[in-house]
């Protein structure tokens, strides 16, 4: 059982735009401010923020090592494709 309750999908997907962004923890923790104020809630803990941030930056270079990967295999084959001819 977790010790603490997940953080709300609001603030999850405010996150994963900061991390798209390359924004700091930091930054992204007071930029959580006026959501949590609009919310009435309060806002996730600084360390929830930045393990929020990290899981979304891997997510984020998983996702674009897979696609340079596919690129690349897809470019190769384009460059050593024989024309009909």
């Amino acid at each position: 059982m977790p010790r603490w309750e997940p953080v709300r999908p609001e603030f999850v997907r405010a996150l994963h735009l900061l991390a798209a962004l390359d924004c700091p923890c930091a930054e992204a923790y007071r930029r959580l401010r006026p959501l949590a104020s609009r919310l009435d809630v309060p806002r996730p803990s600084y360390k929830r923020v930045c393990r929020v941030m990290r899981e979304e930056r891997r997510r984020i270079a998983a996702r674009d090592a897979a696609l340079e990967e596919t690129l690349g295999e897809i470019l190769s084959g384009l460059a050593f494709r024989r024309r009909p001819g």
